[in-house]
């Protein structure tokens, strides 16, 4: 009998509880103004136990745009020879001719890789020339970004949508920014070259870090946005057409090997090589206090629309001997029909401002010569050919550039290559 009064006593206290309840809901209802307050606490205390993030603002990354140039140089050659000066001021020796290879190579390529020994000057050539041409890193048209081994994915070059916050998480190297800069309307992002310097980047394989980016650098996948993964308008990052890569790569056992199919959509430049006496006119520069408007650097150096202008053929040549299918010479070496249009482009702009024959001599040993790969006695004949035809043809980069990779082969029991 006790413990039925005792179950009757609960079950009072209960409905009385529920009652409370339901009049406390009901007075809530009538006051619509306090109903939205408690559902939002409701909504953030079950954010929280999800782990969503509680920060909402809104991304909002600034672009500082240069100072833009009071002056304007009369034409590329000009330009190039303020450059080259400006190299001058701060004890860093360069010629008119290797200025004008960097600048068409940068307006012509998405990715541009400079090779060579440490303290051959590359970073420190790329830094320079920002600095001269008004693009530094205080401007916001320059990124410099270090590049550190175990690099896997975009994931930790660009970041990541992590589904559990509800947000993308950029990572620290800044490149997520730096390309959100882009879209700021108005800001004048568009207006000037863009450039992001990936130090050292082949610490970690760049085909892997870079994957996003690797089709962009055909003309067929340079409109394609980012996947970012978040939901929303904002979940397609585009890369801007001012936009360029520049990575610098050393070529030792600490580092990463360049694949084939990466060689076959860049210029591999490489620093370091013997100094040959700029062929150029000197003319007279100017004081540039400002930045140039990237249409008028796409206009002087970058590749041209609807050309006529047809392969040299010097150039015709080489990639024949290179492909030559012939017993006794090893394996061919494959140039695409990419690399020869690449190669195109660049002497039709190259031969405006130095010596045609110097524009083929860059041309073949930025694009042709990293194609290089193969063993045997054999492969190594058909190396001395392209070496002996070269000279004969006074290409000095290009016979340098396989004299090295032949005396390099003698130390590695007959395998040859570039890197």
């Amino acid at each position: 009998m006790e413990d039925v009064k005792d179950e009757k006593k609960y079950l009072k206290r209960q409905s009385e509880e529920f009652q409370k309840a339901v009049d406390t809901q009901k007075d809530l209802l009538n006051r619509p103004g306090e109903l939205s307050g408690k559902m939002a606490e409701v909504k953030i205390v079950l954010d929280m136990l999800q782990g969503h993030s509680l920060d909402k603002r809104e991304e909002n990354y600034p672009f500082r745009a240069p100072n833009i140039a009071t002056i304007m140089p009369d034409q590329a050659d000009q330009y190039i020879q303020t450059l080259v000066e400006s190299f001058d001021a701060e004890d860093h020796s360069i010629t008119f001719d290797e200025v004008a290879n960097l600048l068409i190579n940068i307006q012509q390529s998405f990715l541009t890789v400079l090779s060579g020994l440490p303290g051959t000057g590359k970073t420190s050539s790329i830094m320079r020339l920002s600095a001269a041409q008004h693009l530094s890193s205080n401007s916001g048209c320059f990124l410099n970004v270090p590049v550190a081994r175990g690099w896997v994915s975009s994931r930790d070059f660009v970041g990541f949508n992590n589904s559990l916050k509800g947000v993308f998480q950029p990572a620290k190297t800044g490149i997520y920014q730096f390309l959100r800069q882009g879209q700021q309307k108005d800001s004048g992002s568009d207006k000037f070259l863009r450039m992001i310097l990936l130090d050292e980047a082949n610490l970690s394989p760049i085909e892997h870090y870079w994957s996003e980016f690797l089709a962009m650098s055909d003309k067929e996948g340079r409109d394609r946005p980012l996947d970012t993964g978040i939901s929303g308008d904002e979940r397609y990052l585009p890369v801007a057409k001012n936009i360029r890569f520049i990575a610098t790569i050393n070529n030792d056992n600490t580092t990463e090997p360049l694949s084939p199919r990466l060689c076959d959509r860049v210029p591999v430049i490489s620093m370091g090589s013997p100094y040959i006496e700029s062929s150029s006119e000197q003319i007279a520069s100017l004081s540039l206090d400002g930045a140039i408007g990237y249409d008028l650097l796409e206009q002087w150096f970058g590749i041209s629309d609807n050309s006529d202008f047809s392969t040299p053929s010097l150039i015709e040549t080489f990639c024949e001997k290179m492909q030559e299918k012939e017993v006794g010479l090893g394996a061919e070496i494959h140039i695409s029909p990419r690399k020869k249009n690449a190669m195109t482009a660049y002497c039709e702009k190259a031969e405006k401002y130095i010596n045609p024959t110097l524009a083929i001599d860059f041309a073949l040993s930025q694009h042709a010569l990293p194609l290089i790969n193969g063993h045997g006695q054999d492969f190594r004949k058909r190396l001395e050919g392209l070496e002996s035809w070269a000279k004969s043809n006074n290409l000095v980069r290009t016979a340098n550039l396989l004299q090295d990779i032949l005396k390099a082969g003698e130390m590695y029991v007959d395998s040859y290559s570039f890197f």
